[in-house]
């Protein structure tokens, strides 16, 4: 980006150069008001691109937050999964460690979005984008199953409705959560996972697919990326059936 941003710049000049030696060529330029024209001529070329460069480039911070629905039943399922479930005690996890982020709830939201902010406030160049998107499917019968790295979630007609890549791993592996009856039950994706053991089916289903994005990029020394997702399936009464994070 650096590389465009003076390769511009260089072009720029060079035009101006050459505009200069256009004028002081013609009889306009020898003339009191003919000198101001081109003196200001020359000043809105110079100043023009570094305005344009800066404002798209410098000062690019975006925040979007989206959540789609169809009905206001859908729309109270992705509020419960921001607001009401508490992954710390079904997890065992905290929402930040030394990783990075666990899993999405309400407080994370807002901590990224908030980054942004006091990024723009504090920092004079640089990207930082962050976006989180809640989309929400009915489904009469929901179908889950683990194979080949992929959590995939099917209706009763085994119409695929999402598929999530889920990584094993050893050390910081994706979990899931089934409520069973009275407590929730759960199983890390490490290496040794049955894969088998993954193989639901639950009636009258909402399910929330929650993905979240962090990036803030300030050249040439600072980056910091953040990239996680999860997935919660709700009866008809927005009570949690099934919950996958990947930290």
């Amino acid at each position: 980006m650096m590389f465009w941003f003076f390769a511009s710049l260089i072009l720029y000049f060079i035009l101006i150069v050459l505009i200069v030696i256009i004028i002081r060529k013609s009889d306009f330029y020898t003339t009191k008001k003919g000198k101001m024209v081109c003196i200001l001529l020359v000043l809105l070329l110079i100043v023009a691109p570094i305005f344009y460069y800066g404002s798209s480039y410098y000062y690019n911070f975006t925040v979007t937050i989206l959540r789609e629905y169809q009905t206001d039943t859908e729309y109270n399922a992705i509020l419960v999964a921001e607001q009401d479930i508490n992954y710390t005690s079904i997890f065992g996890i905290q929402r930040f460690d030394q990783r990075g982020v666990n899993y999405i709830d309400e407080q994370v939201i807002e901590h990224y979005s908030n980054l942004i902010y006091d990024n723009r406030r504090l920092f004079t160049s640089g990207t930082s984008k962050f976006c989180y998107v809640a989309s929400a499917y009915s489904v009469n019968q929901s179908i889950v199953k683990y194979e080949d790295y992929f959590l995939t979630i099917k209706n009763e007609k085994n119409v695929s409705i999402l598929s999530s890549h889920v990584s094993k791993s050893q050390l910081w592996p994706p979990q899931f959560a089934i409520f069973n009856r009275t407590d929730y039950y759960t199983i890390e994706f490490t290496n040794d996972i049955n894969e088998t053991l993954i193989d639901f089916q639950f009636n009258q289903t909402i399910i929330i697919e929650m993905r979240l994005s962090y990036n803030n990029y300030r050249e040439p020394l600072a980056r910091t990326y953040v990239q996680t997702g999860q997935i919660v399936i709700f009866n008809s009464n927005l009570e949690p059936l099934f919950i996958l994070i990947k930290p």
